[in-house]
């Protein structure tokens, strides 16, 4: 059902590689870029044929997905028409029921018979009729559906292997390219720093890197489609699975007429059967005449809810408009009363905001004397500070001047003590008889023998001798 033909496909996609090739051998410089990555290294080769085949399995896969696509409406119309002549016969047997389907599938067309929908209800029949009954149908069904999702899965097993071997045949091919480069390398030509040298060693990985890169892309282009192939795989599947459970489900019934009430189990299933079928028909007749007296009742709902609207307007509508000339009075009354008060109000708050303003102003002049007399303060604090200043200028002067007197004091000490010590030394003097300017006479040596000499004799014989000092007060 899913696999693709592997031969086929292996020698088309063989072919195609060979016709690219050969695209690539006569073509222009429009294709030297594919022609670089194609033909780097005989590993890209292998790698270019192997991505073909690969797409040429994905190309077959993807035209019997849309083939399967198409007939989907013819299988729909096909299960439709096999429900409607189903319906139109009574057929008892399990087995007879079997062959019938099968026949009926057998008359569809060629394409439908063949196609993933006719090979699951075939199969299905196959089973179905080798058991000859209806048992275990839907274990039946439960596994046919699992193992077209099992083959679904296998299909892709050749693919998977191409996918992995691409990107496997670029890094071989990048592995040989290091290896042919190493071992073509001149040392010597490389040590000396030969540009022909380098350009080898450059030519050999430019090549090496090529088949990576090729197989690498390569293979992201068969993932990326096997994926969206796959994807609409299973949304056919899906299709055939709903497509097959109504079928089966509509044409291979078992009805009530197949029981075998000899036996207890198969009776009370039957009585059980035709009560709920009466009581299905007596809820359905209930809920119709409960769905009748619903309806009437609604009308008259609707027919007594007009009737009483228009009573309710006609005796209201004069109570209300006599209620409300009633109110208009009162409503003026009160209406002039909040005008009055609210006159009263407002007096009372323009009274109320003019002592404020006196207040405020009052207020203001105090603060405006307040700031008057701090600036006096200020300006007599300020001369202060300036005298302040002064007398500590003056206070150097001072201490030198106190210093002084302190000097004069003792410099008076010294005059006093001076002052005694002459008048000691006066006092002295005048014990010795040398003060006032008194005369004092020398003894003579006959004078030392009789001292019986008179004082007036000595005088007049010797010349006086006086000696100055000066007495001041104190």
């Amino acid at each position: 059902m899913f696999q693709a033909p592997m031969i086929s496909c292996t020698v088309i996609g063989s072919l195609i590689c060979l016709g690219y090739y050969g695209v690539l051998r006569i073509g222009d410089e429009r294709l030297a870029l594919l022609k670089r990555y194609s033909t780097c290294h005989e590993v890209a080769y292998v790698t270019v044929e192997l991505f073909f085949i690969a797409a040429c399995v994905l190309t077959y896969k993807c035209l019997e997905v849309f083939k399967q696509q198409r007939l989907q409406r013819q299988n729909a119309i096909a299960v439709d028409e096999m429900k409607l002549a189903r319906s139109d016969e009574d057929i008892e047997g399990y087995l007879d029921q079997l062959l019938w389907l099968e026949a009926a599938w057998k008359s569809q067309s060629r394409s439908l018979y063949s196609s993933w929908f006719g090979q699951r209800i075939r199969d299905f029949l196959q089973t179905q009729l080798l058991r000859k009954s209806l048992e275990q149908s839907d274990e039946t069904k439960l596994k046919l559906s699992e193992r077209d999702a099992d083959l679904q899965h296998d299909s892709y097993a050749l693919l998977r292997i191409l996918a992995w071997a691409m990107p496997m045949l670029g890094f071989l091919g990048t592995v040989l390219g290091l290896s042919t480069t190493l071992g073509q390398m001149d040392a010597s030509a490389l040590a000396s720093g030969s540009q022909e040298a380098m350009n080898d060693i450059t030519q050999g990985l430019y090549v090496a890197f090529d088949t990576t890169a090729v197989g690498l892309v390569l293979t992201m282009v068969v993932i990326f489609a096997q994926y969206m192939v796959g994807k609409q795989e299973l949304q056919v599947l899906q299709h055939i699975n709903n497509l097959s459970d109504d079928l089966l489900g509509n044409t291979l019934v078992i009805r009530s007429q197949n029981h075998d009430f000899t036996k207890v189990e198969s009776a009370v299933e039957a009585v059980t059967a035709s009560v709920l079928k009466s009581v299905e028909k007596l809820v359905k007749k209930q809920s119709a005449l409960w769905q009748e007296a619903l309806q009437q009742a609604e009308e008259r709902w609707k027919l007594a809810t007009v009737g009483t609207s228009d009573a309710v307007q006609q005796s209201l509508l004069p109570a209300i408009s006599m209620a409300m000339e009633s109110l208009v009075s009162p409503l003026q009354e009160h209406q002039e009363r909040i005008a009055k008060l609210h006159a009263e109000g407002a007096t009372l708050v323009d009274h109320r905001i003019q002592q404020w303003q006196v207040t405020i102003s009052d207020q203001a002049r105090s603060m405006v004397e307040q700031q008057s007399e701090m600036r006096k303060q200020t300006d007599l604090l300020r001369g202060l500070i300036e005298k302040a200043e002064l007398v500590k200028s003056m206070e150097t002067p001072l201490q030198a001047t106190l210093q002084r007197l302190t000097d004069v004091d003792r410099f008076h000490d010294a005059a006093v003590c001076l002052a005694e010590a002459v008048a000691v030394l006066g006092t002295q003097m005048e014990r010795y008889g040398y003060l006032g300017r008194q005369p004092v006479r020398r003894r003579s040596s006959a004078e030392d023998a009789s001292p019986a000499t008179p004082v007036s004799q000595a005088h007049s014989d010797e010349t006086p001798i006086s000696i100055p000092f000066p007495r001041k007060a104190g």
